[in-house]
C-alpha cells in the first residue's frame, strides 16, 4: 500500500504549492547518488509503503487523471515533475502540506516530494513516521533528519530549523537504482574518447 494509505491519515485541503523547482531537483538527484552510498543489502522496515497517496511505483503518468505539468528536470535522465490540477490530499498525519510534487522517469512514477511549513506541522509528521515505519536511521543525533531505506521504498524526513520548513521524499529504491545506473553508464560513455590519451 502507498504512503498515506491506511497507515497515515490525510485529507483534503486546497493547494497552493510555492516550492521551488531548484530545492525539489537538488534533493531528488541528492537521493540517486545516495542509492550508490547505501549498503548493497537493503532491509525491510515496519509498514514499509510501495508508492504515495494509492499510486504504485511504475505507474504510467498516462493512467494517471488531474495531472498538471510542472517542469522537466533534463540535466540527469529527463525527469518530468507533475503535481495535482485539482484539489490534492494536502494532509497526511494531521499536518498540513504546503506542496506535493509527483516524479515521473520514462514515464513512470518513481519519487514524491513533500513540503510542510511550521514546528507543529513537524511534530506531527515525525511522530507519526516514528511510530507507523520504525524510528529509520538518524546520520546526526543533533539534526532533525530521518531515513528509512528498504526493499522497495526509501524515506528521507527533514526539519529545516531556519527556514521553518519540513521536506519529505519517498522514492521507488528500484526505479532510481536504475536512474542511477544509467546515469553512470552514460557518464562513463562520455570519458571512453578520453581514456588512453
Amino acid at each position: 500500500m502507498g504512503l498515506g494509505g491506511k497507515e497515515l491519515k490525510t485529507g483534503f485541503k486546497g493547494s497552493g504549492m510555492r516550492t521551488s523547482k531548484k530545492v525539489i531537483a537538488n534533493y531528488f538527484f541528492f537521493f540517486i547518488a545516495l542509492g550508490f552510498l547505501m549498503p548493497v543489502h537493503c532491509y525491510s522496515f515496519m509498514n514499509e509503503p510501495d508508492g504515495y497517496m494509492r499510486v504504485q511505483w511504475g505507474t504510467d503518468i498516462s493512467t494517471l487523471k488531474n495531472m498538471e505539468f510542472v517542469t522537466e528536470e533534463s540535466t540527469h535522465s529527463s525527469v518530468k515533475i507533475y503535481k495535482k490540477n485539482r484539489e490534492e490530499m494536502m494532509m497526511l498525519a494531521g499536518a498540513t502540506l504546503s506542496a506535493v510534487r509527483y516524479f515521473f522517469w520514462q514515464g513512470k512514477f518513481c519519487s514524491v516530494f513533500v513540503e510542510s511549513k511550521g514546528l507543529t506541522n513537524w511534530t506531527r509528521l515525525k511522530n507519526a513516521f516514528l511510530k507507523n515505519y520504525s524510528r529509520g536511521y538518524q546520520p546526526n543525533q543533533y539534526k532533525d533528519k530521518y531515513v528509512w531505506y528498504g526493499k522497495i521504498t526509501g524515506m528521507m524526513l527533514e526539519y529545516n530549523k531556519s527556514s521553518n520548513e519540513t521536506f519529505l521524499h519517498v522514492y521507488s529504491v528500484r526505479l532510481l537504482e536504475q536512474m542511477g545506473a544509467l546515469n553512470k553508464q552514460k557518464a562513463m560513455e562520455g570519458l571512453a574518447p578520453f581514456v588512453g590519451q
